[in-house]
């Protein structure tokens, strides 16, 4: 006997609402505490802020330079929130991130429980919310681009899924992908291939329909800035835009800690325990097997979609140079639903009890043979964010944690209760959901233990200065790199952006650039490596214009475990 139609509302909106709290206080938690830990989180968002303060809405800029390298609609949203959005500065530079995650979860539960329940959306929604990669790697929880990626890419998706009985999911789809050419163009290249094959095999003369709305959202969102910028700077947007970050990028190969399969370790890594049970899924799907002869055609047609997308894009990135683990990420959401779905099939079969069996080994297997390390090694660097080394082929050296046992106990338990989902009144699914929430909450707190001490002492000094009211900042002896168009590194100069009523300087290595006559609240900052011993500094003071003797001088030592301190 079913419940009222009041209340499975009622239980609809109790599971909703649990998982949006749940979803807000992983993603915004905290979100502006610390400093910014990777070099192109801190570039967008100094390219965000000196759009703001110039004007300049078309043109991205980098200390002043035109930076053609990506197209602006990230930059755009995280202007935006400078200006409307309170708190500290990280926290607005990430928001947008943060609230494009909230959406795609959102949009990831609302697909799975369309597809299969609503006890599917609630395990899609977690499963993808509770990956580190997801949270923080360029993602979520960052000031990167590619949490818009994610929501831009898997919207495209879904609407395109159903693009053939409606006219509104039709050109939702089209606008998706054509504004993925806006934050990463590539990228628009896998949901376009996918929705378009899918709508052929469906309906041939709504396909070109398709087709022709994507070609106009084109040329209505994407188009004219394209030409603006041909107009405006010519052979250096191609040589920027195309020649290097869309060829070049793709071609140059990252070659230290990765290999052909790095991106499909990531996704491995990042989603243990699940990520056995999501690669079945997805072959399973691929094979047009989703639980037995009861799911319904379309149900076998959107999975199919979905797990071809999710196949495409990991075949592509295994063919492609560049290594960074993060480019897979726009394939998550099509993966967790494709698992979620598939795994809820299953659980229509006589198969049903392998399920919790299966997670029950997985979790065992997870504690035992899996020992997270400090070292990130998918990726070709370190990471100060995501423990995601993990060792295969021998036992752990060290005891399970206690939060890698509650991790490991909930899942046997949620494992163990899916069966029950099919077999009882819905009103399960609230203790279900409420377990699965409680016993994650408390795992999750270590994810929520962001270091703060990454580069902080820029932030620190920044405040520091902004106090003494400070009016010019002079810079001497910082690193310049060519991929940030041979200027200084932003990790580190964002936050002299960030001191207010001050212009800041890049003198390079030339003293000169300091006028006769500086401000009155004037300060010369130095970086500790290009004065190393105290008669050098000596050396400097002296040569600083004979107005210049009333600076303050500052050196700076950026980075983990860095310091800062005044010497005159």
């Amino acid at each position: 006997m079913s419940l009222p139609i009041r209340k499975t509302h009622a239980v609809e909106l109790i599971i909703a609402g649990g998982l949006l709290v749940f979803g807000v206080w992983l993603l915004f938690g905290r979100l502006g505490d610390a400093a910014f830990h990777d070099g192109d989180e801190a570039l967008y968002a100094t390219v965000a802020l000196e759009m703001t303060r110039s004007g300049d809405w078309l043109t991205p800029h980098y200390w002043g330079e035109p930076f053609l390298h990506k197209p602006p609609l990230q930059y755009w949203l995280t202007a935006l929130a400078y200006k409307y959005v309170p708190g500290t500065i990280e926290f607005r530079a990430r928001f947008p991130s943060a609230l494009a995650g909230l959406l795609l979860l959102g949009l990831v539960y609302w697909t799975a429980r369309r597809l299969a329940g609503t006890a599917a959306g609630v395990a899609a929604t977690l499963i993808l919310l509770l990956n580190n990669q997801f949270l923080f790697e360029h993602a979520a929880r960052s000031a990167n681009f590619d949490a818009l990626v994610m929501l831009l890419c898997f919207a495209g998706l879904v609407c395109g899924a159903y693009a053939h009985v409606g006219r509104w999911p039709m050109i939702a789809s089209a606008v998706s992908i054509s504004w993925v050419m806006m934050v990463k163009s590539p990228l628009a290249v896998f949901p376009l291939i996918s929705v378009l094959v899918y709508q052929l095999l469906i309906d041939r003369r709504r396909a070109r329909v398709w087709l022709a709305c994507l070609v106009v959202s084109v040329l209505v969102f994407v188009l004219p800035w394209h030409l603006y910028q041909f107009w405006k700077h010519g052979a250096a947007f191609w040589n920027t835009y195309f020649l290097y970050e869309i060829g070049g990028r793709l071609g140059s190969a990252v070659t230290e800690y990765t290999s052909r399969f790095t991106h499909l370790e990531a996704f491995w890594q990042s989603f243990l325990p699940w990520s056995p049970l999501l690669a079945v899924a997805v072959v399973a799907s691929l094979a047009g097997w989703t639980g037995g002869s009861r799911a319904p055609v379309q149900q076998r047609a959107i999975l199919r979609l979905l797990a071809a997308y999710a196949a495409l894009l990991f075949v592509a990135l295994c063919f492609a140079s560049s290594k960074w683990p993060w480019y897979g990420l726009p394939a998550y959401a099509a993966l967790v639903v494709v698992g979620a779905v598939w795994v809820f099939g299953v659980l229509d079969t006589k198969w049903r009890l392998a399920v919790p069996l299966t997670l029950s080994a997985l979790a065992i297997a997870y504690i035992v043979f899996f020992d997270p390390n400090p070292v990130y090694a998918p990726a070709a660097r370190p990471s100060y964010l995501w423990p995601g080394e993990t060792t295969l082929m021998w036992f752990a050296e060290r005891p399970p944690t206690p939060m890698e046992w509650i991790t490991a106990i909930g899942t046997v338990v949620v494992g163990a209760a899916l069966p029950l989902l099919r077999r009882t009144r819905r009103v399960l699914e609230i203790a279900t959901v409420v377990a699965m929430m409680s016993v994650f909450s408390v795992s999750v707190r270590t994810i929520m233990a962001v270091p703060k001490e990454y580069d902080g002492v820029a932030r620190q000094l920044a405040d520091e200065l902004e106090g003494r009211r400070i009016e010019a900042v002079y810079l001497i002896g910082f690193p310049h790199l060519s991929w940030y168009n041979d200027r200084m590194e932003p990790l580190t100069s964002f936050y002299f952006h960030t001191v207010r009523g001050a212009e800041v300087t890049d003198c390079q290595w030339d003293i000169g650039c300091i006028p006769k006559d500086p401000p009155k609240r004037s300060v010369l900052v130095v970086h500790a490596d290009a004065i190393a011993q105290p008669d050098a500094l000596r050396e400097l003071a002296a040569s600083l214009p004979q107005n210049g003797n009333r600076m303050e001088i500052w050196t700076i030592d950026p980075g983990s475990g860095g310091s800062y301190h005044r010497v005159r």
